[in-house]
């Protein structure tokens, strides 16, 4: 008698779209930290940018984790198509 263990096809799956759909979240939300950290002043009719280093920096490791949930997720469909094809 052969035991077999079950397969996480679907699990595979369902966690690449997921982590695409938090990577998107998390791009939208570094969009946002990347424009709060831009402060405008107008001094005697003269626009000026300022840099808010904190924000930026924000902005930096949340789209680095994005790009991270992407390649994650690429790699799950890549062992999902390996395994379903012969």
């Amino acid at each position: 008698m052969e035991f077999t263990t079950p397969t996480r096809r679907p699990l595979r799956v369902a966690a690449a779209v997921v982590e695409v759909l938090a990577a998107l979240m998390l791009a939208g939300l570094a969009w946002w930290c990347w424009h709060r950290g831009v402060i405008v002043t107008v001094r005697r009719g003269v626009a000026m940018n300022r840099i808010d280093g904190r924000w930026w920096a924000i902005a930096t490791g949340v789209a680095t984790l994005a790009g991270l949930l992407l390649l994650d997720a690429g790699r799950h469909v890549r062992v999902y198509v390996s395994q379903t094809t012969p």
